[in-house]
């Protein structure tokens, strides 16, 4: 279907819901679906294969399980040699190691990132259709706070609300292995695929900030379950990246990597469970007084944003419904997930889900092998 003929038919969706014309056209820009599938033809063989960077961060694994502690990787991630200070990007010391990298280093016994527990964090390579994925799992909050500030906000310190437990990180300068590189290009730009990482960082920690009572679990059952959801969710956003070239903090993103958090720890997906985490209709909160769904409100204005909260809810219960429908014929989740990923959040959301799901699975069986 041509992007004209799908943006009218999300507009007839948003108007069947009462949605005024200027807060519609929002919700066109906002929700438009820009994961990029290959042309009829060309097969993506799944899974991939690992990237470039997986082989280094294998080592990475190893050494820290030999020296018991996450800083025996300070000669292989530059930040880890940086505390977490206002300002400190702005230093000339820190400005010439994002320069020049380890050589421009003034190493300080004293100085180095500050953690509560580094024997308590490990990595490992988490295996997706799209290849394997570094996990660095981080058991005390503080210390979360401290290697995503370190590794994503050049050890600038920044506010995470308790809904935030993991993040993807895409585009991570590896300056050991540009190091590495760097003699082989002396003619030649470096192709960043060479030397940049792709990697999740994830905490321990009840799910989008959701007291266990509120879902009817014990804390160690939510506690076990939140690992679970929060590692498949933000796999799937390395996923959707790797396959179709996008990562973005839209709901669109947020209904597929949910759905494969919850669908790994319970039989059949729940949209109750989603609306929850998004914070939706309960009023679930974070600390900061925001819904989860607040951090993906982008530029919308106050009726836009109401609306798509609206198609959030509508959405989920199509896909509960469907989900219960269709998986034992659609083979895995995984064929559900990348079958969503072709579609909008209002046509996820419209009575005509599930003829649009059919078809986005046929289209997907001509383009996809599972070897």
């Amino acid at each position: 279907m041509d992007v004209k003929v799908t943006d009218d038919f999300r507009r007839s969706v948003l108007s069947g819901l009462g949605i005024p014309g200027p807060a519609a056209e929002e919700l066109i820009e906002y929700n438009k679906n820009v994961f990029k599938f290959p042309e009829r033809g060309n097969v993506i063989r799944l899974p991939l294969t690992d990237e470039a960077f997986v082989s280094d961060w294998i080592e990475y694994s190893q050494i820290i399980e030999k020296a018991h502690s996450f800083m025996a990787l300070k000669d292989k991630l530059i930040e880890l040699n940086f505390p977490v200070v206002d300002g400190i990007s702005k230093t000339p010391g820190y400005k010439a190691t994002q320069e020049k990298g380890f050589e421009a280093l003034e190493r300080d016994a004293e100085e180095g990132l500050r953690l509560d527990a580094p024997e308590k964090i490990k990595i490992y390579l988490h295996q997706t259709i799209a290849g394997k994925i570094p996990v660095i799992s981080v058991s005390e909050r503080d210390d979360f706070k401290s290697i995503v500030s370190a590794l994503t906000c050049r050890n600038e310190p920044v506010e995470l609300p308790a809904s935030v437990g993991a993040f993807a990180i895409s585009g991570y300068k590896n300056r050991d292995r540009l190091a590495k590189i760097s003699g082989s290009f002396l003619f030649g730009k470096i192709p960043k695929e060479l030397y940049q990482d792709k990697f999740i960082i994830i905490s321990r920690g009840f799910y989008s900030g959701i007291a266990p009572g509120k879902i009817g679990m014990t804390e160690t059952e939510w506690l076990e379950k939140s690992m679970k959801i929060r590692i498949e969710h933000e796999a799937a956003h390395y996923v959707m990246e790797r396959l179709f070239g996008s990562m973005r903090k839209r709901l669109l993103d947020e209904i597929i990597a949910d759905y494969m958090g919850i669908t790994a720890v319970e039989k059949s997906y729940s949209a109750r469970l989603f609306l929850d985490f998004m914070g939706i209709d309960r009023g679930t909160l974070s600390e900061t007084g925001k819904a989860r769904i607040e951090y993906y409100r982008g530029e919308l204005g106050d009726e836009a944003f109401n609306a798509l909260k609206k198609l959030a809810e509508l959405a989920s219960l199509n896909i509960e419904t469907l989900d219960a429908e269709m998986r034992n014929h659609v083979k895995t989740r995984f064929h559900f997930m990348l079958a969503l990923s072709r579609l909008s959040v209002e046509e996820i959301a419209s009575g005509d889900c599930g003829r649009l799901l059919e078809n986005a699975f046929r289209m997907n069986e001509q383009l996809m092998q599972y070897v």
